[in-house]
């Protein structure tokens, strides 16, 4: 048995060398040898990854908040399936929850957006530019995979599912829109979905200026 982990520890130093692979992954590569057991490492080549973003939008943009009375304009995330923002301080990283803040909110040009907690993954969206109002109400959740044993979904992936309601609002009241709305405004529900699915800025800056046209 020595004779046989000889044999397999020198022939590793040449393979360690060609591969670039440091001293340390050399040595643990050994006593997985040693060891009473060999180990064989398996990958599962069926996950395929994950898929949407539970961002709602993947760049870092800039957030305008108000937190105990205080307004600060920060470098920031929303993760929207878990109703928190992810900023940066001085290249650290901070978080806090939507509904421990007074306000938060985005402006394009006119046009304000104010980030609204519902839930824990429910966010709503109020899109203002003193004229019109919209709301987007998002709800972003992680579906996990789901493709091992016998009553398996066929899902090789982790998937942050989003569903949106767009609703148009005068005064206080909020409307759901209908088919004949958003054939006017030149936009689909589906379209609304597919840019927060993937956590799209450029796409909901579209989506603002067909909300807003004149």
């Amino acid at each position: 048995m020595r004779l046989i982990v000889s044999v397999l520890v020198f022939s590793l130093i040449p393979y360690c060398k060609s591969q670039n692979i440091t001293s340390f992954q050399g040595e643990q590569m050994v006593q997985d040898i040693r060891g009473s057991e060999i180990v064989i490492r398996s990958f599962d080549t069926r996950y395929e990854g994950i898929k949407g973003s539970p961002f709602l939008f993947n760049e870092w943009v800039n957030f305008k908040l108000i937190d105990s009375g205080n307004e600060f304009e920060l470098e920031a995330k929303l993760e929207a399936n878990e109703s928190k923002i992810i900023y940066k301080i001085n290249n650290r990283l901070f978080e806090k929850s939507l509904k421990q803040l007074d306000s938060l909110y985005l402006t394009f040009g006119k046009v304000r957006v104010s980030i609204v907690y519902l839930n824990k993954y429910k966010t709503g969206l109020i899109i203002d530019n003193g004229k019109q109002e919209y709301q987007v109400v998002v709800v972003k959740q992680l579906r996990k995979a789901n493709y091992k044993g016998a009553y398996n979904q066929g899902r090789p992936f982790d998937e942050y599912t989003t569903e949106v309601q767009l609703m148009e609002c005068v005064g206080d009241e909020c409307e759901k829109l209908r088919s004949k709305a958003y054939n006017k405004l030149g936009i689909s529900k589906k379209e609304i979905k597919n840019i927060l699915y993937e956590g799209d800025l450029d796409g909901f800056e579209g989506l603002i200026q067909k909300l807003m046209m004149p």
